[in-house]
């Protein structure tokens, strides 16, 4: 009996890895990113799932389908103008509730850490989501696909500086950045913050031609 429970339960791992493209390097990392501080319970990974539950509202789950570990940022150069861009920037998550929900609301901001040694004001700055398809389960779950667009913020509204801005020193660190979702419900309630892991963002060199 062990061996059917331990094979059926490795065969669903590698099912999630293939399904979601996790990466393999990511595994060694996991146990570092553990001692990353962070302000609330709410944190969610790629493939795992926060189960929260709020007073008059049933539990939701927000998943991080493709969460990239490192993000890059390209200094594109086209026409005499240059341009910073990040690439590969959509990031993909679904929302499992069974509540009614009014929107979802999506920010980045730099983690507490790394704002705090830079002396990153910015906070949580918001990114517009575009919502996907929704789909309803047997037992009247909703499952709603959306995505955000890392690159399409250049600036903070709230502060005028720049939201990814990189530093030089100490960049490892500095230089970490994770999403968070609230669900504001119909009646106007707004859930506790979900976060994802965090990401690094770095430099590549630049190039002449438009990466996208």
């Amino acid at each position: 009996m062990e061996d059917i429970l331990r094979d059926f339960f490795n065969d669903n791992e590698r099912y999630i890895m293939a399904t979601y493209g996790c990466d393999e390097d990511l595994k060694p990392k996991r146990e570092q990113r553990d001692h990353e501080t962070y302000s609330s319970c709410c944190y969610s990974n790629t493939v795992s799932t926060y189960h929260a539950l709020h007073p008059g509202h049933a539990w939701e789950r927000v998943h991080f389908l493709n969460l990239r570990s490192v993000y890059e940022k390209v200094q594109c150069r086209k026409n005499k103008h240059s341009k910073q861009r990040i690439t590969q920037a959509i990031v993909d998550m679904m929302v499992t509730y069974s509540a009614q929900i009014q929107r979802l609301e999506v920010y980045v901001e730099r983690i507490p850490e790394a704002a705090k040694l830079c002396g990153d004001h910015n906070g949580q700055v918001p990114l517009k989501p575009r919502m996907d398809n929704i789909m309803l389960t047997e037992d009247y779950q909703s499952h709603q696909y959306f995505s955000v667009d890392l690159d399409s913020i250049y600036e903070s509204a709230a502060t005028g500086c720049p939201v990814y801005k990189l530093s030089t020193v100490d960049s490892d660190r500095r230089n970490r950045f994770r999403l968070v979702v609230y669900i504001v419900y119909l009646d106007g309630t707004r859930s506790n913050p979900t976060y994802s892991l965090s990401f690094l963002l770095r430099s590549k060199r630049t190039t002449r031609c438009s990466p996208f």
